[in-house]
């Protein structure tokens, strides 16, 4: 006899930061306070990029990409929290939890990859230079943050397919405002 236990879940419950309620509404408009703070801060990066014809280059192309991948991969992590504080629903389904790691985790990857080109960037204009314009033309950076972002959202689809395998859980409660 082959006994498999499939315990089905329909929902983890997320307890996030602070159970006291009390504290609910200082610990919103903190966490909001810095998301908000952090979203300035590298959309002013992107921004800035964008403007000026002086920063237009692959330094800083690779910068405004690591700017963007920043603000993509708080917003994921932090969405679910607000979502709570304001609805008082903690509750997160399965799906939405393994969409939640893959964007997470895609985006992980992608800071990774966009990491090794800036280091690349740096290596060749240490190295070589006098090549540094040659090497290190548009169209080569455009091909590394293609290939980077590609990359990054293509590799994580096993492992999330993998973990969206599992059928036994020991809790449906975790101890996180992150899924």
């Amino acid at each position: 006899m082959n006994f498999i236990n499939q315990t089905l879940i329909k929902g983890f419950i997320l307890h996030g930061i602070s159970d006291i309620p009390e504290l609910h509404v200082f610990t919103f408009f903190l966490i909001l306070f810095i998301y908000l703070l952090g979203l300035a801060g590298n959309l002013a990066i992107v921004l800035l990029v964008c403007l000026d014809v002086h920063l237009h280059t692959p330094m800083y192309f690779f910068l405004s990409n690591l700017s963007i991948i920043d603000m993509s991969s708080s917003t994921t992590a932090l969405h679910r929290i607000f979502i709570a504080f304001a609805t008082q629903n903690k509750i997160v389904s399965p799906k939405a939890c393994m969409a939640e790691l893959y964007i997470f985790c895609s985006l992980t990857s992608n800071e990774l990859s966009i990491l090794a080109a800036m280091s690349y960037d740096r290596y060749v204009a240490i190295c070589r230079p006098l090549y540094y314009h040659t090497i290190m033309s548009r169209r080569l950076c455009g091909l590394m943050t293609l290939v980077s972002w590609g990359f990054g959202f293509i590799e994580m689809v096993p492992t999330v397919v993998f973990v969206s395998q599992f059928t036994c859980y020991i809790s449906k409660e975790i101890d996180h405002y992150f899924c």
